[in-house]
């Protein structure tokens, strides 16, 4: 069966979903310019709920030498902080 779209009187929706992990993935990589950093954020059981995306242009681009700056770059984005691991 193909796609059947049929118009309807909107409506709204609202979910509460709690977000426990995020998981990146970089795309658009325009080197010594840009890159657009997709931030995939998941529930408790890892499942998907809903995503944002980072654009790293720039001063913050030219910043970027590891792994750990895109996952800086991500939490002070989204505005979270991680868990203290006693």
């Amino acid at each position: 069966m193909e796609e059947i779209r049929t118009e309807i009187v909107p409506f709204t929706i609202t979910e509460t979903k709690t977000v426990k992990y995020f998981r990146v993935r970089l795309e658009n990589i325009i080197l010594f310019k840009s890159v657009d950093v997709v931030i995939e954020l998941l529930d408790e059981n890892y499942n998907y709920v809903s995503t944002r995306v980072l654009y790293l242009t720039g001063q913050d681009y030219l910043d970027w030498k590891d792994d750990s700056y895109i996952t800086t770059k991500a939490i002070e984005f989204l505005g979270v902080s991680i868990p203290n691991v006693a």
